[in-house]
């Protein structure tokens, strides 16, 4: 789970002034001090510092740092929790009865959770165990729905540890982990259906889910 809340815009007072929203005040401290590279640290590469100044180069005169109160950055503290998309219930309860009763969610937190046992990053959550990448699998069918950049790991922990999940994960046939998806396939993977709602934290709704290609795979190691 990320629990550090951004959010990078161009706006401000004139079309050649930007501003960069923080809720954090020790990285917004950070910020003045290292500059618009100090958020390459600060924030584990989800912004890239080349994309910050590529783009203030081009289309900014200035660029400023701004505090924002927890409780007024409520949409941009839901977007930046990657890990928290949570699938649609309705839509996880067909793929349950398609291949089977889920005996645990893999990457998940307390609120978005799809069965009553779980694995998070965050021990405040009282997950069943903490880092699922950490973690023998010892379940017979596990759920996983984990943040785009940690699929690779996650089927190499599904091979190494023999296991059976349901992984979501786009259906990218270009990108060089497909031919391991299809090897590791039990049956065809079964195209989510693209709603509107497929993909919710709270309140708000995936932004771009067609461009997601959100596939349920049968997966076993």
């Amino acid at each position: 789970m990320q629990d550090n809340r951004l959010e990078a815009e161009a706006a401000g007072a004139g079309p050649q002034e930007g501003e960069v929203c923080e809720e954090n005040e020790l990285h917004l401290g950070r910020f003045f001090q290292a500059g618009p590279c100090g958020f390459q640290d600060c924030f584990y590469g989800i912004i890239s510092c080349g994309g910050v100044l590529a783009f203030a180069e081009s289309h900014l005169k200035t660029i400023s740092a701004v505090h924002i109160k927890g409780d007024l950055n409520i949409r941009a503290d839901f977007l930046s929790r990657q890990s928290e998309w949570q699938l649609n219930p309705k839509i996880f309860f067909k793929i349950t009865a398609l291949w089977g009763t889920l005996q645990v969610d893999l990457f998940a937190t307390r609120h978005n959770r799809q069965v009553k046992d779980f694995l998070s990053l965050n021990p405040a959550d009282r997950p069943l165990a903490v880092d699922a990448l950490s973690q023998t699998s010892k379940w017979d069918l596990a759920y996983a729905f984990p943040p785009l950049a940690l699929i690779p790991s996650v089927i190499r922990k599904i091979k190494e540890d023999r296991a059976t999940v349901i992984l979501i994960a786009p259906f990218w046939p270009r990108r060089a982990r497909f031919s391991c998806l299809r090897t590791m396939s039990l049956t065809d993977p079964w195209v989510l259906p693209e709603i509107q709602d497929l993909l919710s934290q709270g309140l708000v709704l995936h932004p771009d889910v067609r461009n997601l290609y959100l596939t349920a795979w049968l997966l076993k190691g």
